[in-house]
């Protein structure tokens, strides 16, 4: 049997995320969100996963590590909300409204997983005059997490959409050394020969026509 390494996400919305780290060889085990329309979509394309819609506050991921993986979590993913950094001069970085933010470090410190992966805005390093960046470095920092980073461009891995995200990966002193993906596309096609961007009908030209009342929809 092919182990597959294990996830929790958290903020986890529809799961967009989730099916790329299947894709990429993880099972989420477990995934959390307060919205539950995101929770019910979640809940539907990856039934495999226990999701729990509700405040992060009140979750127990002791509990949760005991429960879903006994031998280790392998990923702790997600993108919290950190506005109380905008607080310009404030010396209490743990403004009440980056409570979310560091919940995702509570959940790390509890999971302690092998590696983490943060995802946020593309101008995440720069924001709050980089305390938010600084604050999550740090903690990673003491948590035992060496930290690469960099903005990445969806367009450059054969998506059709220019979208830009600052991903932060963390791994355990103990663990592989983890790299930032490498770009396998890009406009100037003699750039070390990668391919060239795809182009959004490139990617949907092979769906078939609809006609005028061929789309239906069943809301429950």
């Amino acid at each position: 049997m092919t182990y597959k390494p294990t996830c929790v996400e958290l903020f986890a919305g529809a799961g967009g995320l989730a099916l790329g780290l299947k894709q990429a060889g993880f099972t989420t085990v477990f995934a959390n969100d307060v919205d539950p329309d995101g929770c019910a979509s979640f809940e539907l394309n990856h039934p495999e996963s226990e999701v729990v819609c509700g405040d992060i506050h009140d979750i127990d991921f002791c509990d949760v590590k005991d429960r879903l993986a006994p031998d280790g979590i392998d990923l702790v993913a997600g993108g919290p909300p950190c506005q109380g950094f905008s607080t310009v001069g404030s010396k209490n970085e743990r403004d009440p409204r980056n409570s979310l933010f560091y919940e995702f470090i509570r959940a790390v410190s509890e999971l302690s997983p092998k590696c983490i992966l943060f995802e946020n805005v593309s101008g995440f390093k720069r924001m709050y005059h980089g305390r938010a960046f600084d604050a999550l470095v740090t903690e990673l920092n003491e948590l035992g997490y060496t930290c690469v980073h960099g903005v990445l461009n969806a367009s450059d891995y054969g998506l059709p959409q220019h979208r830009k995200r600052t991903v932060v990966l963390g791994w355990k002193s103990d663990s592989t050394p983890i790299q930032l993906p490498v770009p396998s596309h890009a406009s100037d096609l003699g750039l070390f020969n990668l391919q060239p961007r795809r182009t959004l009908m490139e990617a949907i030209s092979d769906l078939p026509p609809l006609s005028v009342g061929d789309a239906q929809f069943e809301y429950k």
